[in-house]
């Protein structure tokens, strides 16, 4: 059981892209929005492979997801990715929009503490407005200038793939209105702005997940490297540095 190479042309439709792109090692290149979890998960499965330490389980955990999506064949849920990973014979996936499933296990196993029991709350509804008041603009502004990091023969699928989830000339669009929406950036970042005023960080004196979840979005804003850093947002630009200047030992030792 599991996606056999016969499935490939199945993939290839659902998803819109040829499949020498749907290669986990090209993905963050490509910068197209599929998990790179997802990919590798497909590689492995589409090779019918097997942990080398008994992995059926893990296998057949992979399969029943894979089968799950066969069934409702939702585009929706592809093109917005299905983040997977697997970590001996454990595999972790998301289970909706809004769940956090492999940061949690990630925090858990490297025992960061990005989740402390006290910030559940407070910490999921900031992720929330994360991941659709922000990120719903920066990618806007990055994939303005696709062309310069997709490669050329890639290029017609992957305004396909934008066109059948935000509409046709939907780049052009954001082109058009590029100014109106780093406003609506600025706009969407000044809370964040309000809260390191203050401290450090955005919920208290060391950074937790929602931290480093926006540090994602503004990185993808910055990304193309047409945009500096609103200068609207100084005490933000000082969290985005100093964020950005930590290291794995130094986020351990900070609980």
């Amino acid at each position: 059981m599991g996606f056999s190479p016969q499935r490939w042309p199945l993939l290839r439709r659902v998803l819109g892209v040829p499949a020498e792109l749907l290669q986990g090692k090209n993905l963050r290149e490509q910068h197209l929005d599929l998990g790179e979890g997802f990919i590798f998960w497909l590689e492995e499965s589409a090779r019918g492979s097997r942990d080398a330490q008994g992995g059926e389980a893990a296998h057949q955990a992979l399969f029943n997801v894979l089968s799950r999506l066969e069934r409702e064949v939702t585009l929706e849920l592809l093109r917005e990715g299905f983040p997977v990973i697997k970590d001996g014979n454990v595999v972790v996936f998301e289970t909706s929009d809004e769940s956090q499933v492999i940061a949690k296990y990630v925090d858990s196993k490297l025992k960061l503490n990005l989740f402390p029991r006290p910030l559940d709350g407070v910490q999921s509804i900031i992720w929330r407005f994360i991941e659709t008041e922000v990120e719903n603009i920066t990618f806007k502004l990055n994939d303005i200038y696709y062309e310069e990091f997709v490669p050329e023969k890639y290029r017609l699928d992957f305004i396909r793939f934008k066109e059948r989830k935000y509409g046709t000339g939907c780049i052009q669009n954001w082109r058009i209105n590029q100014i109106q929406l780093v406003r609506d950036l600025i706009k969407a970042l000044l809370p964040f702005e309000r809260m390191v005023t203050y401290r450090d960080y955005l919920l208290c004196e060391q950074p937790v997940f929602v931290d480093f979840d926006l540090l994602g979005m503004i990185e993808n804003f910055l990304f193309s490297g047409h945009y500096h850093f609103p200068n609207e947002l100084p005490n933000l630009a000082d969290w985005y540095n100093r964020l950005k200047s930590l290291r794995y030992g130094t986020l351990t030792n900070e609980k």
